[in-house]
């Protein structure tokens, strides 16, 4: 005979996958709604009751303490189901005295398991209630059997049977004061007898126990209840917590006064521990069933129906699990992958294979396939039978689809390798070539196979052998390099070839290569063309330098003489003589300038200028400098004004050269300034620089030709500048000679309005 359980809960819906697990090994007597299987009981006496549904239900707790706190149906054995408890659900689910609780879990063995322990565990305490009466019985009878009546005997065997009991055994006061206890009961809370005597239970009691046992212990004092069952926790005498399971009696005397009580207690501390294990592996399976990534379906063994599948299944084939549920193999496979599925489902089933491993597609719920890889086993009860499939399934839709990509993108750039027309290769970490394209193979005039079985020892050339080297070791430990080496073709003949190199893993570099002997030929011509135009600017610059020390003498004679005669010393000369001899001074001295400024740009070029820096008083340099371009600009009307800024006194520079800079830059704006015009010169120390600014408010420069400005020769040719004479060398000599200082020059201008020179003296 199977036995019964009452299964109660709210609705008429689906099967639940509780009652799919239980239906085959027990009697199940269905009730709805909950609240009805009290009333059931009175027809009904079943091994077990069971409260399905969500554990938030106050209608659940109500009908759970309705049974459990009844005289009547308290022995009889009460869980809950349904979906993962919370605390604050575990804590109220004790307060209603329910004797555990079962997690929906697709393992059905454990959950068979659990049940017949439950049932065996309640025959067990039947056992010690029947137990308990006799005792109770006995312990009562001596206030109907007169003492004289007694047997010695009995009552030995009596204290014997009582110390011996395997369960604890305790007789307690109407206050809760120890009078009796027996070994067992002095074994499970680790005190001694005369300990106890001494003590309440209360003082034994832990804390979270006491709200749950003070009521009943009301209710029996109330005379509502004589007897109750409930879980508690002792706390032992050396600290820790032990579990038990008690049952607790009074006996009334013949006023019905409660005499004292007896208490039935048997330690269940390894069945709790068991408990929680198993609900915190159901707890972790459920978390992991419902939260996995990878879909799981439970599918039936003979038909092939889905029973149960996860959310990711679901989310998977676009259904939700009620759709699921009911559907076949057949309808949720794609009819191509079905006879393959079918035929490995059969190979398992024999025990042929231990497992099934294949990829197949799905049917989605809107039509298309889904891209599957499926590990499946096959499921058996405790007697070997086949319980049914359980399928893992990972989705690699999109996985397959970039294996596609990958494939036409490998397909893509194979071909840009091999049609590529320079050269590349791939080496492994010991330098032997593992691929290359035919271009290599048209540089080098090896075949492939020949490059595949040689080293890039075995290309490069013997005296470029160390820096290749090392420029693979800089890709090992940086991951690229690049570097231009020498190689050796299969004829012997040389080449060069520039080589970037990168790094694609721990064992594999990619080298992509350009032949580059022509450029380097290239390179080697421009070199001797610039050492030889270098040899030609050095011997220009020594025939002007030499040149110009000549015409210097002549023009130095020149002006002297006419010095002379524009003094009167030769005679008085006429107007038109002074004119004449004018004219030829101011000739000579322009010249004398051009081949001052020659020499200068000579020597700069040529590395030779003399060069003397010294502290030196700036205010004299300044005054001179202004008496000598006041009389210069004032023929034009062009007013010329300095300004140094406070505390500038003396400054450190090459004080003939500082001469020559501040001249040129003086010259070259009151020659560009129209009559009647401006310049104005100042200067100012910014950090640790002297900052020189020569501004005019002249023509201005265009802003395309200021780049060329201070190239030596240069004229520039636009319509404004044309009227203005020169030789272009009085700014590339200022600019040099500011260099030499190892200072800057700048210029800012607009066509217009002006320009303003700035140069820089470094004063450190």
């Amino acid at each position: 005979m199977k036995p019964k359980i009452l299964l109660a809960k709210n609705g008429l819906g689906n099967k639940s996958l509780f009652q799919s697990i239980i239906e085959n090994d027990f009697d199940v007597v269905e009730v709805h709604p909950q609240k009805t299987a009290f009333e059931m009981l009175q027809t009904v006496i079943p091994d077990l009751v069971v409260l399905e549904g969500d554990p938030k239900d106050p209608e659940a707790y109500e009908t759970c303490q309705q049974i459990k706190f009844s005289d009547k149906y308290y022995f009889i054995p009460l869980i809950f189901t349904g979906p993962v408890f919370s605390p604050e659900d575990n804590v109220k689910l004790i307060e209603s005295g329910a004797d555990g609780y079962l997690l929906e879990s697709v393992d059905t063995i454990g959950t068979m398991a659990y049940l017949r322990a439950l049932l065996k565990k309640n025959q067990h305490y039947k056992s010690l209630a029947e137990k308990y009466d006799q005792l109770v019985k006995e312990c009562s009878a001596e206030k109907e059997i007169p003492r004289e009546s007694t047997n010695q005997e009995d009552e030995e065997l009596f204290r014997i049977t009582f110390e011996q009991f395997a369960v604890g055994i305790a007789r307690v006061d109407v206050n809760g004061n120890f009078q009796k206890v027996n070994n067992r009961f002095c074994e499970i809370v680790g005190y001694t007898k005369e300990e106890l005597l001494s003590k309440n239970f209360q003082d034994l009691t832990y804390p979270d126990s006491r709200d749950i046992e003070d009521k009943l212990i009301a209710s029996v004092l109330a005379g509502e209840i004589d007897s109750f069952e409930v879980e508690k926790r002792y706390i032992h005498k050396r600290g820790h917590l032990i579990w038990v399971k008690l049952y607790s009696s009074v006996v009334r005397d013949e006023s019905g006064s409660i005499k004292y009580a007896i208490a039935v207690v048997a330690e269940i501390s390894k069945q709790k521990k068991a408990e929680s294990l198993r609900y915190e592996s159901e707890a972790l399976f459920r978390s992991m069933y419902e939260s996995s990534g990878i879909g799981i379906v439970r599918m039936s063994v003979n038909d092939k129906i889905i029973e149960q599948a996860n959310t990711a299944f679901c989310r998977m084939l676009g259904y939700t699990e009620e759709e699921l549920i009911g559907k076949t193999l057949r309808e949720i496979s794609y009819a191509e992958d079905l006879p393959e599925n079918i035929a490995q489902q059969k190979k398992l089933a024999s025990g042929e294979i231990n497992s099934i491993q294949m990829e197949k597609r799905y049917l989605h719920k809107d039509g298309h396939h889904v891209c599957c890889l499926l590990h499946a086993n096959l499921i058996y009860d405790e007697q070997g039978s086949p319980l049914y499939f359980i399928g893992n399934v990972l989705d690699i839709t999109e996985a397959k689809k970039s294996q596609k990509l990958l494939k036409e993108s490998e397909k893509k750039y194979r071909t840009y390798v091999d049609n590529s027309p320079h050269p590349i290769f791939v080496a492994d970490a010991s330098g032997r070539y593992l691929d290359l394209n035919q271009a290599a193979c048209a540089l080098t005039g090896y075949s492939r196979e020949e490059l595949l079985s040689m080293n890039i020892a075995d290309l490069c050339a013997p005296e470029y052998l160390e820096g290749a080297g090392m420029h693979f070791g800089t890709v090992l430990n940086q991951g690229k390099a690049s570097g231009e080496f020498q190689f050796l073709k299969k004829d012997g003949t040389r080449f060069y070839m520039q080589v970037e190199a990168v790094k694609l893993n721990e064992n594999t570099f990619l080298g992509l290569c350009v032949e580059t002997t022509e450029c380097k030929m290239a390179e080697k011509l421009l070199i001797e063309a610039k050492l030889l135009a270098e040899d030609a600017s050095k011997s220009k610059s020594e025939f002007v330098a030499n040149i110009s020390h000549e015409l210097r003498t002549p023009l130095n004679i020149v002006i002297g003489y006419s010095d002379l005669l524009l003094s009167g010393t030769g005679g008085e000369l006429n107007e038109k003589q002074t004119k004449f001899a004018s004219n030829i001074k101011d000739a000579g001295s322009n010249l004398l300038e051009i081949v001052n400024s020659l020499i200068y740009i000579a020597e700069i070029e040529g590395g030779n200028s003399e060069f003397e820096i010294t502290k030196f008083n700036l205010t004299p340099l300044i005054a001179g400098m202004e008496k000598i371009t006041s009389l210069i600009a004032s023929k034009r009307g062009i007013s010329i004004e300095f300004e140094i800024e406070t505390g500038i006194d003396t400054i450190t520079a090459d004080e003939s050269k500082f001469k020559v800079i501040l001249h040129q830059l003086i010259g070259n704006s009151i020659k560009f300034t129209p009559n009647n015009g401006s310049v104005k010169v100042s200067i100012n120390q910014d950090d640790n620089n002297l900052c020189v600014h020569v501004r005019d408010n002249g023509i201005g420069i265009p802003e395309e030709k200021q780049a060329q400005l201070f190239d030596p020769f240069v004229q520039l040719e636009w319509s404004h500048a044309r009227k203005y004479g020169g030789v272009g060398i009085g700014l590339a000599l200022a600019k040099g000679l500011v260099e030499m200082h190892g200072g800057n020059i700048s210029l800012e201008s607009k066509v217009g309005e002006g320009s303003t020179f700035t140069f820089t003296i470094p004063q450190n």
